[in-house]
């Protein structure tokens, strides 16, 4: 089986016989299973020995779009309107109105606010977002709650510092935040760099 994978957000998806819905996304194949992992400069030391993915993905090659986004900001607002008031992107082309309900519901603020980026959100509310992918981008709490992560684990560590969250994706996820490894391969890998399948590293994104 294949997989894909979101980013910041880039996603990333399964690459199965039956490949989920693309969405919308601008989905691109990563093969060159079990590549080599990155041996090149690495200033900061936190990047070598990275890269090498054993299994074929997709990613998406473009940001998040707010037409992507905001109907699952919608469906937040039906289910938490208060989480939803202090966890909206910082910069996206939607906008959140209160309903008789007590529900938010977002809209496009204009026309070509559609292609506009998402950005500025937290770690947690992707995760959330790769879920609601995941379920078929369903309008319930158990929508957003699992899939690719288990939302329940998003708590603070009560035996010492930091937190509790699920960081890696469900063995069976169909969209996901793509990992560090999964990243570097998609932007800086090439499979035929050097010649006809003949792999290597680029320093720059290769697009």
């Amino acid at each position: 089986m294949t997989k894909l994978a979101i980013i910041a957000c880039v996603f990333a998806a399964q690459t199965s016989a039956q490949a989920p819905p693309d969405y919308g996304f601008n989905f691109t194949t990563i093969g060159a299973v079990g590549n080599a992992a990155y041996n090149g400069f690495d200033g900061l030391g936190n990047i070598t020995g990275r890269g090498s993915v054993g299994y074929e993905y997709r990613i998406a090659k473009n940001e998040l779009r707010t037409s992507q986004f905001v109907d699952f900001m919608t469906v937040l607002g039906g289910i938490n309107p208060d989480f939803v008031i202090f966890n909206q992107p910082l910069e996206w082309g939607a906008s959140g109105r209160f309903q008789p309900d007590g529900s938010i519901k977002f809209h496009l603020i204009s026309q070509e606010a559609g292609d506009w980026p998402v950005s500025g959100f937290s770690w947690r509310l992707g995760a959330m977002y790769a879920n609601w992918l995941h379920n078929d981008r369903a309008p319930t709490l158990a929508a957003v709650s699992n899939g690719a992560y288990d939302i329940e684990t998003f708590i603070r560590n009560p035996n010492g510092p930091g937190f509790l969250d699920q960081t890696t994706r469900n063995p069976d996820a169909k969209y996901w935040i793509p990992s560090l490894d999964e990243w570097l391969k998609a932007a800086h890998y090439d499979p035929n760099k050097n010649g006809p399948d003949d792999g290597g590293w680029w320093q720059f994104p290769n697009g």
